[in-house]
């Protein structure tokens, strides 16, 4: 999981007097949530929304009812009741897990840890696979922005590819789409992939270079009503086309 340090400097403005651990915390959520790190957003506006830079908090494991004292009314005891401040007396020990094994969360305590063997299943969705574990690769933000990701999973991250590449293609498919519904190109044409006897223009990859080619029923998503305008566009967003066929 990511660390988001905060300095006692930190703490000033509409923060100011809130005890560390509580918005690190805040600056957590804030960055799950698909924004930026930055606690200045909290020292200017202690209950910013995700839309505001910060987090929504009923979108979080604690929800609302937790959140709404702690940050309004200034109710820290509700945050250390369900998150004890550490103190010098507390150890922690380092457990070497037996390769092939995995520790048996629901069976195990803090005097007796239990191992299980690793299952090797297909998971059944993305869910199963990595909700509440640890997840890595890329993100879009609304203004096209590229980011990494590198923390544990929540449902808003069915959104994040594997590769930055990935990434790039999903991004140049979006703009692709709506060019190809402008009226200069295909308006409200839409290939019909069941009708042999229409003839669309496509652009497609071959092996590292981007082609023009003609089919009836073999699908393509990039494909036009006629070949004239399938030049044109082939000619005007090439670097689009190859961010999208992962060739750039």
């Amino acid at each position: 999981m990511k660390n988001f340090n905060v300095e006692q400097s930190d703490l000033i403005g509409e923060i100011e007097g809130f005890p560390i651990e509580v918005v690190e915390k805040m600056v957590y959520y804030q960055f799950m949530q698909k924004n930026s790190p930055n606690v200045k957003v909290f020292q200017l506006k202690r209950d910013a929304n995700k839309r505001n830079g910060g987090f929504n908090w009923d979108n979080t494991i604690e929800d609302f009812d937790f959140w709404q004292p702690i940050i309004m009314r200034r109710q820290f005891n509700t945050f250390f009741n369900k998150y004890p401040k550490q103190t010098m007396e507390e150890k922690s020990i380092k457990i070497n897990i037996p390769e092939g094994y995995e520790i048996d969360k629901y069976n195990s305590s803090f005097s007796e840890i239990k191992f299980k063997p690793i299952e090797n299943k297909y998971p059944k969705d993305w869910e199963e696979a990595f909700f509440g574990k640890n997840i890595q690769g890329f993100w879009i933000e609304r203004n096209g922005e590229i980011n990494d990701a590198n923390y544990d999973a929540d449902l808003e991250d069915i959104v994040i590819f594997k590769t930055k590449k990935q990434a790039k293609s999903a991004l140049a498919y979006a703009q692709l789409t709506q060019l190809m519904a402008l009226p200069c190109y295909n308006g409200d044409w839409k290939p019909d992939w069941n009708d042999d006897e229409e003839t669309k223009y496509v652009i497609r990859r071959v092996n590292y270079l981007v082609e023009k080619d003609y089919y009836s029923s073999i699908y393509h998503p990039i494909s036009f009503k006629s070949s004239e305008i399938c030049d044109i566009f082939y000619t005007k967003y090439m670097d689009l086309l190859k961010d999208y066929f992962e060739i750039r």
